[in-house]
């Protein structure tokens, strides 16, 4: 599991890197989407699956987007894809106290921004088991 801190009123958890653990591919998305896309509910049937066989397994949800639109939207938008991502995963029975949502935004590109490609690569949700 991780390490908690507290902050005033505020608890953040640290989580450790499970190097054991199963890596899932990025979730995509479409620019200026959060819809998943159905061809996505195989990885996050797996997602789930591993959860529910791993109990004492998290997982954080970081959402990414593109650098196209103001620094409010562009954070917005990697939030919602967060969220639908765990939304999805609440549907599949993994409870809400096992998953945590981080937003990145248009930080850590993995694509090209000027490229169409580039833009639905960085437009991701990252599955880290904790």
């Amino acid at each position: 599991m991780g390490l908690l801190l507290y902050f005033g009123s505020r608890k953040a958890e640290l989580f450790i890197s499970d190097t054991t653990g199963r890596k899932f591919p990025d979730i995509k998305f479409f620019p200026n989407d959060a819809t998943i896309v159905e061809s996505w509910n195989p990885v996050l049937d797996e997602v789930a699956n591993y959860l529910k066989r791993n109990d004492r397994k998290s997982v954080m949800l970081i959402g990414y987007a593109d650098n196209q639109g103001t620094e409010a939207y562009v954070q917005g938008i990697s939030r919602q894809r967060a969220i639908e991502v765990k939304k999805a995963l609440l549907l599949r029975g993994i409870d809400a106290s096992r998953i945590e949502v981080e937003v990145k935004g248009d930080a850590d590109p993995v694509g090209d921004n000027s490229t169409y490609e580039g833009r639905i690569a960085n437009n991701r949700v990252s599955i880290n088991v904790q």
